[in-house]
Order: structure tokens, then sequence, then C-alpha cells
């Protein structure tokens, strides 16, 4: 983008985010700790119904859905994935030969940089494919590679492109060659559908989904810092400074707790009442979650009902017996292994709509 544009765009920016801070110093009736659902801006976009979540694999057809662009067919048999750029050769190799290679499998929870506070862009699978390192070993990479470009068969406009591209993300070198990144060709067991990257899709774990490139068709080694569309105009969290912002791209998971049950608005009974969730934290493992049944003031230690892993969440339970009828709220937070636990509301100095990782709260009554 030309340096003018780019300057253009971002006083443009700071003047909607200033405007958005005079109107939030207005009183408001609702808890700053409660939000509301995840907007579904994208493409053939489906979220998750987590307030049935009775176990931690979330079944295919439940799986949520975020995509840039329409669905591409693509049969197995006419399907090549390319190895390019700084190789010391450069590789094709085909679905059967892929199906050959040494496999394994990883239980990986993925969640759409953009899910909102309480939102439905999230689930988990147990993927099944090959590490990725096999074929950058294979094909040899040049000293100096920085970053690794997936590039998905997918294709659309943008608004910084004058014709169709297609989707595509880069992961630096150390994340590409670690064992646990995988090239998916099963999800749950069987061949991923189609509307999850059917042959083939990267799943880079404990990383936000936009990074687990579907339908793969290339994979090329940089030396050098990708600057294309999906690395610079999307995914990049901003915040204001006093003079100018500050850019970076987006990848690592952040820590986050979720309420399931009771959902937004129930109606309880005056009894004994189990609180349930869901915690996760990218590359680390939730140890502890938290719960407030009083607007944030008392928290509460929950009960883990499942070992904590990197990648994968956890289900949670807290069991709350309400000292009377009335209003309440309840809201949950999280700590990772590094000792990282959720912020209370969102940076204000953010005006990005990615890393939404505050306090979960739901308002419900008993009656």
């Amino acid at each position: 983008m030309p340096l003018e544009r780019k300057a253009t765009r971002d006083l443009w920016l700071r003047r909607q985010f200033l405007s958005k801070i005079a109107w939030a110093a207005f009183p408001r009736s609702l808890p700053l700790l409660v939000a509301g659902p995840a907007q579904n801006i994208e493409l053939g976009g489906a979220d998750t119904d987590l307030s049935s979540l009775q176990a931690i694999i979330t079944p295919n057809e439940r799986f949520f859905i975020r995509n840039h662009f329409k669905t591409p067919v693509i049969r197995a048999e006419d399907w090549r994935l390319s190895l390019t750029g700084r190789f010391h050769s450069s590789l094709e190799i085909d679905y059967r030969e892929v199906l050959r290679l040494p496999k394994r499998s990883i239980t990986v929870t993925v969640e759409c940089a953009g899910n909102g506070v309480g939102g439905g862009a999230v689930s988990t699978a147990t993927w099944t494919g090959i590490s990725l390192s096999q074929l950058l070993n294979r094909a040899g990479l040049v000293q100096g590679v920085r970053f690794l470009r997936l590039t998905g068969r997918d294709l659309g406009t943008a608004e910084t492109a004058s014709e169709q591209i297609p989707f595509a993300r880069s992961i630096p070198i150390d994340k590409a060659m670690h064992p646990d990144t995988i090239l998916a060709f099963e999800m749950n067991g069987v061949p991923i559908p189609a509307k999850h990257g059917f042959p083939l899709r990267a799943i880079v774990p404990g990383w936000y989904g936009m990074d687990s490139v579907k339908w793969l068709a290339s994979i090329e080694a940089l030396d050098h810092q990708d600057l294309s569309h999906f690395m610079t105009e999307r995914y990049v969290a901003t915040r204001l400074l006093e003079v100018g912002t500050e850019r970076r791209p987006l990848n690592r998971m952040h820590v986050k707790a979720q309420v399931i049950s009771p959902r937004e608005g129930e109606h309880l009974g005056l009894r004994a009442y189990v609180i349930r969730g869901a915690a996760w934290a990218g590359e680390s493992e939730v140890v502890q979650v938290e719960v407030a049944v009083d607007g944030g003031r008392i928290w509460e230690l929950a009960e883990l009902e499942s070992p904590p892993q990197p990648y994968c969440w956890v289900l949670w339970k807290y069991v709350w017996t309400p000292p009377g009828s009335g209003k309440y709220t309840v809201a949950a937070r999280a700590t990772d292994a590094q000792g990282k636990t959720q912020p209370a509301a969102k940076d204000r100095l953010r005006f990005d709509q990615y890393e939404n990782d505050w306090y979960h709260a739901v308002r419900f009554e008993v009656l």
C-alpha cells in the first residue's frame, strides 16, 4: 500500500476510534463484563453452539466455519502441493503420496482471531496428518529462510487488490519446523470435509485459525517478511499511540474462558446449579479457572474436568447455590501455565476487532 494511502487510512481509523471513546464516556445500564456474540462477517460463516458441549471433541458437523472466499471444489486425484522459493530443490507431491508418509494425530482447539467474547467461532478436533517439517527437510531449506507462506486454493477479491487473490498466510520458520505443526488430511478420524479444507490443510496449533490455511496448494520459503494482503491488511492488531498507531500481525492465541451454562437470559430454579464452561490457552495450558457470581467482586476456583494440555481446551464446572431469587451475573476468567490471566476489559487503545480475550459474563435470573 502506498505510504500516502496508509497514512490517510490510519488517520481515519484514529478519528473513528476517538469518536468511540467519546461515546463510551456516557454511562451504560449494562455491566461492562457482558459482551454480545461474535459477528459473523466471513463468507460461509457458521458458529458452534457451545451450550450443548459435553465433551472435548467437537463433531465435524458442528465445527465452526470461517472462510474468506467460496469453498473450492477439489478432486483428490487432481490435487498437487508444490514447495517453491528458497529450497535447494522444488518439490511437488500428490494426495496418495501424502497418505503414505508417516502420520501423527494431535488434538487442537482452533479459534478465529475475531471470535467475540462468548462467541462460537471456536471448536476442537483431533487432526491427523504429516508434520510439515517432513516436506521441508525433503526439499531442503536454503540458509536464511525466515518465513513460510502457506497458500490455499480459495480465490476472491480484496480491497487492496485489482484482481482475484488466494488466501495466504505466513508463519515463522521455527513454528513451521515444530513437529506439532502438521498438514492434516483427517478430521476426527475421517477425511477432512470440503468446507474444512479437503484434501489437505495446515494445522498450526496454539495460533489463531487463519494460520491453519485450508485447501493448501503451495508452500513458499521466504527470506524476508511477507507483506501480502492477509499479512498486512487483515489480522493485524492496531493500537492507538500518542502519535500514529502501532500495528503487529496476529499469531498466538490468548488465554480465555467461556461460560457455557447458564445461557444469557436463562431462568433458573432456586436450587443448587452446576455452572459450566470451557477454557483454552493456545500454546500453553489452562491451570486455573475462576468464577464470580456477583459481578466480579469475589472469585472462586472452578473444577477442571479434564487434565490440562497445550493446544486444547478444558471443560470446567462450578457448583453454585443461589442465596435467593433475583438477577445475577456470572463471570469467568482463566490463567495459563505462564501466569497470564485474562484482562477485565478490552484495551481502550485497541481499535481492531481481534484478540477479544476479556472476561466473559452471562446474565441470568433465579426465580
